[in-house]
């Protein structure tokens, strides 16, 4: 799979290792790299707006794809027909 794409945990994941990445439950994760068959590199931007990023197991994760909002419905406005030959006013004398 290309990088960079998005995936959501499934599960509360963390580490005394330094270079891991910790995450809780349902947080969004960008995979920056495929480190090897069971390790993705990402980051993420925490509930301070500071990005967090390190190595964590694929098993942890799920492949996230937001679902597209609703089209808004249209609504079409009837049209007035047009007179094909406007009436003129004639004033009488």
């Amino acid at each position: 799979m290309a990088v960079p794409f998005k995936v959501k945990a499934l599960y509360e994941y963390s580490s005394p290792h330094e270079d891991d990445l910790t995450f809780g439950v349902g947080q969004i994760i960008t995979v920056t790299e495929e480190e090897d068959d069971d390790w993705y590199a990402g980051d993420y931007l925490d509930d301070h707006g500071v990005k967090q990023e390190g190595i964590f197991p694929r098993n942890f994760v799920e492949k996230f794809e937001p679902t597209a909002p609703p089209r808004p419905a249209r609504t079409r406005t009837k049209k007035e027909p047009e007179a094909a030959h406007p009436v003129e006013d004639i004033a009488s004398p």
